[in-house]
């Protein structure tokens, strides 16, 4: 019982991660691409920050039970899962930025194609809010459903 309360733990906390990244890939695609022909687009973006999620899940695993009550510990949870978001929707942007012409710049793909849209903000506060609560969850040892 107690491996599968960690591995429920360990899915959870990784779905915070996965999930709102996920979300923003699909809305982006129906939302500002009005063609379904996809050839040449290459999805690294959402694979890459996907797996890429299992080293924070793991970390903040081990971290969170014993750092949680500090308030320094909390502020870094925060300001990690926004830059990891930032990150990995930028890095979805960049994806398909062939649709918008190949000439895109890092710099301006978040600024043009990121940053106006509302989902953008909307799955990044809702990933945030489940991710703190989810590590607040691994601090009180239980996983609280209700």
């Amino acid at each position: 019982m107690k491996k599968s309360s960690k591995l429920l733990k360990a899915i959870f906390l990784w779905a915070t991660y996965f999930l709102p990244i996920y979300s923003f890939e699909k809305v982006f695609a129906f939302l500002r691409i009005n063609t379904t022909d996809f050839i040449g687009i290459y999805r690294d973006g959402i694979f890459t920050f996907s797996v890429l999620a299992i080293i924070p899940t793991v970390i903040f695993l081990l971290l969170s039970p014993k750092l949680f009550h500090k308030s320094v510990y909390k502020a870094v949870i925060i300001l990690f899962y926004l830059g990891y978001y930032y990150l990995a929707c930028t890095s979805i942007a960049w994806d398909y930025r062939i649709i918008f012409g190949t000439t895109w710049q890092w710099s301006e793909v978040f600024t043009e194609l990121v940053k106006p849209e509302w989902y953008f903000y909307f799955f990044g506060v809702l990933g945030t809010f489940f991710n703190y609560y989810c590590q607040k969850s691994v601090q009180n040892k239980t996983i609280e459903l209700d």
